[in-house]
């Protein structure tokens, strides 16, 4: 990465990391949230939150820090299935 002033080089950074806050899906309602939406409305969770960000509600966030596995599609579920299933309890 490289990072600039004026178009000139002041640092390189070989192979930088990152670190990124992500949705993994996991959510808890109140029941007033309901209120925003209409019965059978489909409608996204990612769109409910900013909808209750405009309309004022509070929208918590709890940073997980643990394994997590991403099940979007289904050969990222069957990796995961797989994962469980060597495990040893």
């Amino acid at each position: 990465m490289l990072h600039l002033e004026n178009e000139e080089l002041r640092v390189i950074e070989e192979k930088p990391n990152f670190h990124f806050l992500v949705n993994t899906g996991v959510y808890v309602l109140e029941p007033d949230l309901f209120s925003l939406v209409s019965k059978l409305q489909l409608l996204h969770m990612t769109d409910l939150i900013i909808m209750a960000k405009e309309k004022g509600f509070k929208v918590g966030v709890y940073p997980y820090h643990g394994q997590w596995f991403d099940v979007g599609q289904w050969e990222e579920y069957r990796q995961t299935l797989r994962a469980f299933e060597s495990i040893s309890y």
